[in-house]
């Protein structure tokens, strides 16, 4: 069993039966006889097996590679995150009846946001000028309160400002409407991308034609890869022997554009095409065509990168993508093939040249009359520069800006998550303000023959505090040293209503009628130096009015005054109106030994314009996210500060400086503008020429001196109140209204004496009077010797005992 069993074990190596050696061989069988073929070597079928498994590899290694770029694109798209600086706008100008707002001031406005000016206005963005009426169709706005949609609208002027404001497609009269805000700068990101966007369908279906027939005919019809157009481009370039055609659509851009280098390699076009299929399979034509028109690369401003078909149209024709005509359309799409070649700023005759190829095919797809091609190749480009927005601009007033959002706000915001800033700035205001410094400071030098000035002005809405206008330097293009924020320097006789309106604080003891005593006041101060202040004239006045005083800005009498309120008291009130930090107790405060900012005097003097209340500046007025979704509203904030009658006498006061004061020049350099309120300031040895004045509607702060602090030899009136007075003049300041409080009563006064006379007497000056101050009433109209009497300067060998007092 074990034997048998054995051999059943042992291996069978042929099946076949044995053959002999020397036997015949088999004949071999025909190929027509039907028999199979000889088996293959076997290297053949190793190296067919090797193949065959690695296409099998190849095919699952390259399907799962297209699967995670399939993801890791879509994923990518899904998520996508437009890189969107803040854009900061300016403040819109607002139309009803009676507004301080010309003809000629609406269509400069109208030009500015780039409306066309058309004979027959019949589509958003025209407007027509006929005689004293103006019709537009508004564009309309998403403000931050409520939105302003677009209207046909016709404005009637009289006697210079609007008359009545009609909606003319209802008929009804409008109360009030707001033009959209004009864009004034961005706060862009480190990479300086930059872009509008605009979802699929606010784009115009004509230019999303005359994109595709520009740049992917077939984009519709394929999925991603026109292999048809690959073909073709690819027989072009043969038959030139150059490179004439791309074959990429329109998704292949795109991909390149969001994932991909600029590379020429294979590779990099292979993982083009793939990912161009998985945009396809994932999204609609739609969106694809929207995310490239935000994406596409069109041109340079500075550092700033210009994205997407809605900013270019602002950037280069000032007007929204929505209103471009056909020759502004061709251009930006011919700028698509290269953006840097093709600038029409940079390169016009490369740019006319590739408008007039985009022309040709947008003849050929019908989008514009082929009867009509001629004509428009022979117009001339034309661009109307930039519409705002670019980073430059106004450097002193968005660097305030970015300071009060850098408080609240992260950088990240800042840089990209699209918010939107609405500031206070009046763009004509500013520009006003611009020109005054531009062109008041060199024709100072050239009458003094004095060089090295320097300048800044801030003017302001006083009821609000709305910062309409600021600049910083005689260049306003710099962006260096704030001087409006950050340069504190002695004020002078600017101080010097600050003083007396403490005393007018106390109508039982001070009246406009108090007269005070323009004599020599000798201080010592602990180290033993003498101080003896002088007028300007270098001589002594003797008994006058306070109002005398102030107008004509007397240094003793103000000095001899401020003793008599105290010197401590002075500074405590100064501090209380908004003079910030700590004053010394020295009497030189009481002429202006005292360091403020353009900024912080502005902020100071809105008491007098608001009937005792101080507003501070602020220059946001609300931030929406990108959607337009409020944020934040910076409302008024008002800080009671003083009595309003005692601001309604201080504004009177004011008044009588420019009328017959140290800023009587003002009235020659803004003729039937009356009255104005204003004070002029001289720091010691003429170091800093100031002046603070407002209207009905302007408050504002002018300052020249120089950076070294050596003396100019200005006075307040020669150098800071010109450039004022220029700045005013541009900005269309309005006189100021005198209303007084109930406590306060216009009175007939012989300036002479100091008297109240009947009110027929037609000697008198209408003068405003606070009704529990003392006064000498007059009987007749004659002309009154009596005085009353003066109020004694404190004496000379007391008044460093009383400081002492007052120190310790």
């Amino acid at each position: 069993m074990a034997k048998n069993s054995k051999k059943r074990d042992l291996p069978q190596v042929r099946n076949e039966p044995r053959v002999r050696r020397d036997a015949a061989p088999p004949p071999k069988a025909s190929r027509s006889s039907g028999a199979p073929p000889p088996p293959r070597p076997p290297r053949f079928r190793r190296t067919r097996f090797f193949l065959r498994h690695l296409l099998i590899w190849l095919v699952l290694v390259g399907l799962a590679y297209w699967l995670w770029l399939d993801r890791e694109v879509t994923s990518a798209f899904e998520h996508k995150q437009w890189v969107l600086p803040a854009r900061v706008f300016a403040r819109p100008l607002e139309l009803y009846p009676g507004a301080n707002v010309s003809r000629e001031r609406l269509t400069r406005k109208l030009d500015t946001l780039g409306y066309q000016r058309v004979s027959a206005p019949n589509a958003v963005g025209q407007y027509r000028v006929s005689g004293e009426q103006v019709e537009f169709f508004s564009r309309g706005f998403k403000f931050w309160d409520f939105p302003e949609g677009g209207r046909h609208v016709e404005v009637n002027f009289a006697g210079g400002v609007p008359e009545s404001v009609i909606d003319r497609d209802s008929g009804q009269p409008i109360d009030l409407m707001r033009l959209e805000p004009p864009e004034i700068g961005r706060i862009n990101p480190a990479n300086f991308e930059d872009r509008k966007l605009l979802a699929f369908d606010e784009v115009p279906k004509q230019f999303v034609a005359a994109l595709v027939a520009v740049e992917d005919r077939r984009f519709f019809k394929h999925h991603g890869v026109d292999f048809i157009g690959l073909l073709r481009a690819f027989a072009v370039n043969i038959m030139a022997q150059r490179v004439v055609q791309g074959g990429s659509t329109l998704t292949q851009q795109l991909v390149k554009n969001l994932y991909l280098t600029h590379e020429r390699t294979l590779l990099r076009k292979m993982n083009e095409i793939l990912m161009a299929v998985s945009l396809e399979r994932q999204y609609s034509k739609e969106k694809i065509i929207e995310t490239y028109m935000n994406e596409v690369f069109l041109g340079q401003d500075g550092n700033r990168a210009i994205h997407g078909f809605e900013l270019a149209a602002h950037f280069y024709f000032a007007k929204p993508l929505s209103e471009l005509d056909w020759l502004e359309a061709a251009t930006l799409l011919g700028m698509v093939k290269g953006p840097t070649v093709f600038d029409p700023r940079r390169h016009p005759e490369q740019s006319k040249a590739r408008r007039d190829v985009v022309l040709g095919l947008l003849a050929n797809a019908a989008l514009i009359p082929e009867k009509d091609l001629e004509a428009l190749r022979k117009m001339p480009m034309k661009l109307r520069g930039s519409a705002g927005g670019s980073s430059h601009e106004y450097p002193a007033f968005m660097a305030l800006v970015r300071r009060q959002l850098s408080r609240e706000y992260s950088p990240r915001d800042l840089d990209a998550a699209g918010l939107n800033i609405f500031t206070t700035l009046d763009v004509e205001v500013q520009q006003s303000s611009e020109e005054a410094i531009r062109t008041t400071l060199p024709d100072i030098e050239k009458r003094t023959r004095k060089r090295d000035l320097q300048g800044s002005l801030i003017i302001l809405d006083p009821a609000s505090g709305e910062v309409l206008g600021m600049v910083s330097d005689r260049d306003p293009d710099y962006a260096g040293f704030n001087r409006v924020v950050d340069a504190r320097r002695p004020i002078g006789s600017v101080v010097k209503p600050l003083v007396y309106s403490l005393a007018l604080g106390q109508p039982a003891r001070y009246s406009l009628l108090t007269t005070l005593n323009d004599s020599a006041v000798t201080w010592t101060g602990p180290d033993g130096k003498r101080w003896q202040p002088q007028n300007f004239d270098k001589k002594e006045h003797g008994s006058v009015s306070l109002l005398y005083a102030l107008t004509h800005s007397f240094n003793m009498a103000t000095v001899n005054l401020g003793l008599q309120l105290g010197l401590s008291r002075v500074t405590t009130y100064l501090q209380h109106l908004g003079v910030p930090g700590k004053l010394p107790q020295y009497p030189s405060v009481l002429l202006g030994a005292v360091e403020l900012s353009p900024l912080e005097l502005a902020e100071v003097y809105t008491v007098f314009a608001n009937d005792g209340f101080r507003v501070p500046a602020r220059v946001i007025n609300a931030v929406t996210d990108q959607n337009q979704r409020k944020l934040k509203r910076y409302g008024l904030a008002l800080q009671p500060v003083m009595e309003p009658a005692t601001a309604a006498l201080m504004r009177y006061a004011l008044t009588r400086v420019v009328a017959e004061g140290t800023a009587t020049a003002l009235a020659a350099q803004l003729p039937g503008v009356t009255p104005l309120a204003g004070k002029t300031g001289t720091s010691n040895d003429s170091r800093d020429s100031w002046f603070a004045g407002f209207g009905g509607n302007l408050l504002g702060v002018a300052w020249v001196g120089r950076d070294d602090n050596k003396p100019t030899g200005l006075t307040g009136s020669t150098g800071a109140m010109r450039v004022w007075a220029a700045a005013m003049k541009g900005a269309a300041i309005t006189p100021l209204e005198l209303q007084l409080p109930a406590e306060v009563e216009w009175h007939n006064v012989d300036l002479r004496s100091s008297t109240v006379l009947p009110g027929e007497c037609p000697t008198g000056v209408a003068m405003p009077i606070h009704r529990d101050s003392p006064v000498v009433h007059a009987d007749d109209c004659s002309p009154q010797s009596t005085t009353p009497t003066p109020i004694a300067p404190t004496a000379r060998g007391s008044v460093f005992d009383r400081l002492e007092e007052l120190l310790h």
